[in-house]
């Protein structure tokens, strides 16, 4: 089973700095059809290379993953994790990112969790599983203005998410 995780050099070796920043990728798929997306995958039935939409069933046992954690903290004498969500669209993944909190959790302290995501999805559920989180984050991508985002960030159907993006930009606390 592979890891998506990745290591920042520059902050790992700050021994000022007592957390180890870790970036997972939950899965690759997205709500979305960009058109410069470079998330492709493999298909097994094909061979051809595709853009994930579907889930699949990709995730890294739990136990796994917090013990590399660990072992690297261990390692870099570090004392908590700061962790990033990425993807694909993470909050597509939103049962599975609660399970590795719950997981990291059981072996050490999260400093704080960051999501990177387009937005789309965040609803009320989404807030309440991010209020659970440690010092929590969200960095939505926007490409421009209207016309700019909803030509490159669309709908598998065409439709642009601009101004959905900016009325939950708006009610998110």
């Amino acid at each position: 089973m592979r890891v998506y995780a990745h290591f920042s050099p520059q902050r790992i070796t700050d021994d000022t700095d007592s957390c180890l920043p870790v970036a997972y990728h939950p899965g690759f798929a997205c709500n979305l059809a960009c058109e410069y997306c470079y998330q492709y995958v493999k298909s097994e039935s094909t061979g051809q290379w595709i853009k994930p939409t579907s889930k699949g069933s990709h995730s890294v046992p739990k136990n796994d993953l917090s013990q590399f954690i660990v072992d690297r903290m261990h390692k870099l004498r570090k004392t908590s994790v700061a962790l990033s969500f990425l993807g694909g669209e993470p909050f597509l993944y939103l049962q599975d990112i609660k399970d590795t909190v719950a997981a990291i959790r059981n072996v050490t302290s999260i400093s704080e969790t960051h999501f990177i995501t387009n937005g789309v999805l965040i609803d009320n559920r989404v807030i309440d599983v991010l209020h659970t989180m440690e010092n929590p984050s969200v960095q939505i991508t926007l490409d421009g203005g209207r016309n700019s985002h909803d030509y490159y960030r669309h709908l598998a159907n065409g439709l642009g998410t601009y101004d959905r993006l900016l009325t939950t930009i708006g009610g998110v606390d």
